[in-house]
Parts: structure tokens; sequence; C-alpha cells
């Protein structure tokens, strides 16, 4: 009969906690960013209602939550287009 051992192997298991300026790079950056386009987009909608209002192309000013939603596209572009900005550099 042979006699077989094995020997123990060590299995070693590593962590990092995430650094601060990875979650401003990665997070903060492109919210702030995606925020400020859902700005512009909401901006541009409002003037453009106003002045159509002054004009008298419309007869009442009014803001639905079409006009949020329309705004939320100027957020998603932004933030999807910062998120890709960032991943390309790696």
């Amino acid at each position: 009969m042979e006699n077989l051992t094995t020997k123990p192997t060590q299995t070693t298991i590593t962590t990092e906690v995430i650094a601060p300026k990875k979650i401003k790079t990665y997070f903060i950056n492109p919210l702030s960013s995606a925020v400020a386009g859902f700005a512009s987009f909401f901006i541009l909608i409002f003037f453009t209602k106003l002045f159509s209002y002054v004009v008298g192309i419309d007869n009442s000013f009014t803001l639905g939550i079409e006009d949020v939603l329309y705004s939320a596209i100027g957020f998603v572009l932004v933030l999807s287009y910062k998120v890709m900005e960032f991943f390309k550099t790696e």
C-alpha cells in the first residue's frame, strides 16, 4: 500500500476599502453632471414655454409632468455619457 499524504493549502482572501477618490470619480461626478443635464433641459423647456406664452403662441403657461420626464432624458443622457467617459479612461 502506498502512503498518500496531502499538504493542506492555504487560501488568502484580501479586501480593500473603496477609496474616497474612486467614489468621487465614479459616483459623485457623474451624478452631479447628470443633475446639471436635468437642470439645463428643464430650464430650456421652461423658457421655451414662457417665451411662447409671452409672444402669444400659447394662451396659458403650464408646466406638466411630461416636462419633468423630458428633462429626465437630459439626466439619463449626461449620466450615461459621463459613466462611459470614466470607464473609457481605465
